[in-house]
């Protein structure tokens, strides 16, 4: 009478932990199958995985190591199981958001003809989060980077280089190397490209910045023009509806009225509040949400892999994939 019970079944009815390992194993059997050998990392070697469980472990596997290879899957799975025996520690809450992450990571890479999701600022956390989390393709995938994606731009500045197609962009009358700061930056425009770090970036003109930012507006207009792409912005600054419905009225624009997806998000708003409408055929999601705590800064490793980071960042992958799949 039990011959009919599955594994699925019997891996429903464990604790949560142990449904969380298996399938874990099960996804990565099939992960290092679809990758079919190859361990290219993103990064030059220089930086090397922490020994021990900690919050930089989080930061490797969010920032380095994103596409796994044979003996990263083998350590996350053998430092979770032996997390599992310690539950009431920090290493288990690291290794939870650990193993939580590079499942959805692999389940979505592995999953083809998804929307084009292209980061419009006001930070780096929309290019972050949906890399790690899996759904924007790594650079080593061949996902290349974009004017927003690796700098700050204040809101206005966004809204203005969409609605002039970064015509004075590059304009360097406007660009100075800060050396208090050591990157570029233009005040006027509230942007500041703290990844383009040393003076190097400054030479001859700006001619090494200026040649970096042409590929990446190149490759955003390619981007934008996906036949499905959601737009991800993120601010931290008082929530301004005119300036959420005018990245709409241009994304629009942009993309000469073909339907998209603008994903607008503000992470420090006293309460949460959700609205969607369609601006210039643009569906709009606003989600507005507290910091998890006071004191919360979304790119520290001990804030994001912390058991109320990692719930904020759930509460946005979740609602990031319900426009993804209907997109």
């Amino acid at each position: 009478m039990f011959a009919d019970i599955s594994d699925d079944l019997l891996t429903a009815s464990a604790p949560a932990p142990i449904r969380t390992l298996a399938l874990f194993d099960r996804l990565s059997r099939q992960y290092l199958a679809w990758k079919a050998g190859g361990d290219a990392d993103e990064f030059d070697g220089v930086v090397r995985a922490p020994d021990s469980v900690s919050p930089e472990l989080a930061n490797w596997y969010s920032s380095y190591k994103l596409h796994l290879s044979h003996a990263d899957i083998a350590s996350i799975r053998r430092r979770f199981e032996a997390a599992v025996a310690r539950s009431g520690d920090s290493d288990f809450q690291v290794m939870t958001y650990i193993a939580d992450m590079t499942i959805h990571r692999m389940i979505r890479h592995m999953r083809e003809g998804g929307p084009r999701i292209v980061s419009i600022g006001e930070s780096c956390l929309p290019r972050t989060l949906s890399t790690k989390w899996g759904f924007k393709p790594s650079r080593v995938m061949g996902e290349p980077t974009m004017p927003f994606d690796l700098a700050v731009h204040a809101g206005a500045s966004v809204l203005k280089h969409l609605q002039t197609n970064f015509s004075s962009y590059l304009d360097t009358s406007g660009i100075v190397y800060r050396e208090d700061l050591h990157y570029p930056v233009n005040e006027a425009d509230g942007v500041f490209w703290n990844h383009e770090f040393g003076p190097e970036w400054a030479q001859n003109d700006f001619r090494k910045f200026t040649e970096r930012y042409h590929r990446r507006i190149a490759a955003f207009r390619e981007a934008v023009q996906a036949e499905r792409c959601v737009c991800f912005f993120y601010s931290e600054n008082p929530h301004r509806p005119d300036l959420v419905a005018g990245l709409a009225e241009a994304i629009g624009a942009f993309r000469g009225g073909r339907p998209a997806v603008l994903f607008a998000v503000n992470g420090a708003h006293p309460s949460f509040e959700e609205s969607e409408q369609v601006i210039n055929g643009v569906r709009t999601r606003v989600v507005l949400t507290p910091r998890p705590y006071p004191e919360f800064v979304w790119f520290h490793a001990n804030h994001f892999s912390s058991a109320a980071g990692h719930l904020w960042e759930r509460l946005l992958v979740g609602r990031l994939a319900e426009l993804v799949e209907s997109a």
